[in-house]
């Protein structure tokens, strides 16, 4: 699947082909939930063609979306990102040419320090000789910005709803472990197997809101306990997750492959 960014209010679609025998149950997940046929998801599976379509996007429907396949051979998976542009870069019109949409910032907390200047002058004379004056007191406010200190939030960390303590995946398939982690500042993140490397199959893939460990075409060596670390200054995360991988292809059967 390829991630992609739509405009606010637009349909898109992700589409994959998966070839598996006997055929796979096709499930659908956004940000770790699954999702259901309805009005907003069509979902359709033609001769292994997946399609999932997202009707009138908007910003909530912005995530990771991931299709799981899993038959009696095994299981497989693949995923991708969706950005929605926000609601008021849609609703802007202006007939200048030169005129940009709002930005969808929120603007910068500020402090307002009031005091007043005091200040004469001359008005004229009195019979006496004497000058007089007019005095004016004007208020004036001074705007600066407030810089908050940084502090450190801990390291959270949570799995992808597909992702169990055990993983079960039969030789031939794809181990893929998805984690969510968040922090401030953004946390270190680590894997290892067994307390040592993971394997030179693995492939570490990051997006801005996840982490995953993928191996394909696994084999019966890339078993074992795979622990992800996340650390920052505020502290440290650690999830384990047991790999089991089960036999060898025979040839006839075969797993699901996107």
């Amino acid at each position: 699947m390829r991630s992609h960014r739509v405009p606010y209010g637009s349909n898109t679609r992700f589409t994959l082909n998966v070839q598996a025998k006997p055929e796979p149950e096709v499930k659908w997940l956004h940000n770790g939930k699954e999702i259901q046929q309805s009005s907003k998801y069509h979902m359709t599976n033609i001769s292994g063609v997946l399609t999932l379509q997202i009707i009138s996007c908007t910003t909530e429907d912005a995530g990771t979306y991931r299709v799981v396949c899993k038959n009696a051979k095994g299981e497989t998976s693949d995923y991708a990102t969706l950005d929605v542009a926000g609601a008021e870069y849609a609703a802007f019109s202006s007939h200048r040419k030169d005129e940009e949409p709002p930005s969808s910032h929120l603007p910068e907390m500020t402090r307002t320090e009031v005091y007043h200047v005091s200040s004469s002058k001359a008005t004229g004379q009195t019979p006496q000789g004497l000058v007089r004056c007019q005095f004016d007191t004007v208020f004036t406010s001074k705007r600066s910005a407030l810089i908050s200190s940084p502090y450190p939030v801990p390291p959270e960390m949570d799995l992808d709803a597909s992702v169990k303590e055990k993983i079960v995946v039969h030789a031939g398939g794809t181990i893929r472990i998805i984690a969510y982690v968040s922090g401030k500042p953004a946390p270190q993140i680590t894997w290892c197997r067994d307390d040592g490397k993971v394997p030179k199959e693995a492939v570490v893939e990051t997006t801005g809101i996840s982490n995953s460990l993928v191996i394909k075409n696994c084999r019966r060596q890339h078993q074992g306990i795979y622990t992800l670390s996340a650390k920052n200054e505020g502290g440290e995360r650690k999830k384990a997750i047991i790999v089991e991988v089960l036999g060898e292809s025979d040839g006839f059967d075969q797993g699901p492959n996107l």
